[in-house]
């Protein structure tokens, strides 16, 4: 158990990465771009609501920073900070067997659950990221996978700037719930941690495929290229980028790829969507931070928004 525990905890802090901290974040950015992906949302029964809803990148690049004035603005007004799951909060006993069995077993070996070719270029990979031969075979097939992701954002924004080895900056939704404790602002959670379990688990289905989509990006470098223009896209607040980002095809296979990005984006876009419009109800003002993909194209939560014809929606 000891061997488990310790081997997860190593996981969970890949996963959820501390990062740098970014100084001076409170000052104004005199490069800072009219652009960004901060909404406002009022019900045209009530214009005097207001809700802001912040695109974020959960792990972030110094250049991400200071922030837009706008954005700080904006956060300044709202009393209530709304994330994903509050990774600030969350304690190593929160993750039960469940999830480990997801990421870790120590019962079956990872080059069981993989194909031979694909569990080869895995492992390579992996080896390629530093991560110890020893503990490879620990791993689940999602376990690897969330890894090997990882370490394909980790070295994109190594070379992001083409200069800085120490490039990583926390991301913006850590960034603000550090800032709300700070201030004793009230946070709420707008998925759950279950919920994202739950995510998991359905990944679980296709994790062969997307391995290997995942591998075919890594080998011809369009990972780290995608993720740095992700970075770009954020800054500038190209939501166009953005949105041919999120379209790009988790699986050769179209119908694998339709239910890859009904678990992973459409069907917690309707539901965030239900919850945000529950935050309407009583009088306080929301500033809600989720992942930037969440907010583009079709069926996002801002597209959902929209086509009930409730609401006045500005983008900064």
């Amino acid at each position: 158990m000891k061997a488990k525990k310790i081997l997860l905890y190593a996981v969970l802090i890949i996963i959820f990465s501390a990062c740098n901290f970014p100084k001076n974040t409170n000052k104004s950015n005199p490069k800072a771009k009219a652009n960004t992906f901060l909404w406002e949302v009022r019900p045209k029964n009530d214009t005097n609501k207001i809700m802001y809803l912040l695109g974020s990148i959960h792990i972030g690049v110094k250049e991400m920073y200071p922030l837009n004035p706008v954005i700080m603005k904006a956060f300044d007004k709202s009393d209530v900070l709304g994330v994903e799951f509050n990774i600030e909060d969350f304690d190593i006993s929160d993750f039960g067997p469940d999830l480990q069995s997801k990421l870790i077993s120590f019962t079956e070996k990872l080059d069981s659950k993989l194909p031979a070719e694909i569990y080869k270029r895995l492992k390579s990979r992996l080896l390629e990221n530093g991560i110890p031969e020893f503990t490879i075979d620990f791993f689940t097939p999602l376990g690897a996978a969330l890894i090997l992701e990882l370490g394909n954002i980790m070295e994109a924004i190594k070379n992001f700037d083409g200069e800085s080895d120490n490039n990583v900056a926390v991301g913006i939704d850590k960034y603000f719930l550090r800032l709300a404790a700070e201030e004793g602002k009230k946070i709420i959670e707008v998925e759950s941690l279950n919920r994202q379990i739950q995510v998991l688990e359905e990944m679980n289905e296709f994790i062969v495929d997307y391995i290997s989509a995942l591998l075919d990006k890594t080998d011809d470098d369009s990972s780290e290229e995608e993720i740095k223009n992700l970075f770009t896209a954020w800054i500038d607040g190209d939501i166009k980028t953005l949105e041919q980002i999120i379209n790009t095809p988790y699986s050769a296979n179209p119908k694998i790829d339709a239910k890859l990005k009904d678990a992973l984006l459409y069907k917690r876009n309707d539901e965030m969507t239900a919850k945000i419009e529950k935050y309407f109800l009583d009088d306080r003002t929301y500033f809600i931070v989720i992942g930037a993909g969440h907010f583009v194209g079709n069926r996002s939560i801002i597209d959902n928004l929209t086509k009930t014809k409730k609401y006045i929606i500005k983008r900064f």
